[in-house]
Parts: structure tokens; sequence; C-alpha cells
């Protein structure tokens, strides 16, 4: 998975919104196409907080 694939939940601003925390969330309009890059995105992050090693 590439970077762009990773980020592909964000190609649409209807699939997305922003919380009060300015953390982002998917919307009901988002494809399982965008679901799943948002996914991975945050095991991404979540790896990377964990390790201190940047992945993407």
């Amino acid at each position: 998975m590439t970077s762009a694939d990773i980020r592909f939940w964000k190609s649409n601003h209807e699939w997305y919104d922003y919380d009060e925390n300015d953390e982002p969330y998917l919307t009901e309009k988002a494809p399982p196409e965008a679901r799943e890059s948002f996914e991975k995105l945050m095991e991404f992050l979540k790896e990377e907080e964990q390790t201190g090693i940047h992945i993407i």
C-alpha cells in the first residue's frame, strides 16, 4: 500500500470531517475503500507513536 492509497479516504471532502479535538473521522458517505485506507493510516500512526519510527 502506498502513501496515496493510505490517504485515499481524504480524496473526497464528503467522506470525512473533524471532531472538536481536530481529529479526523469518516462520515456515513465514506465507501469501503475509504474506510480501509483510513483504518490503515490509523494503524500506521499508532505504530509510529509506539515505536517512534516514521513509517510513511
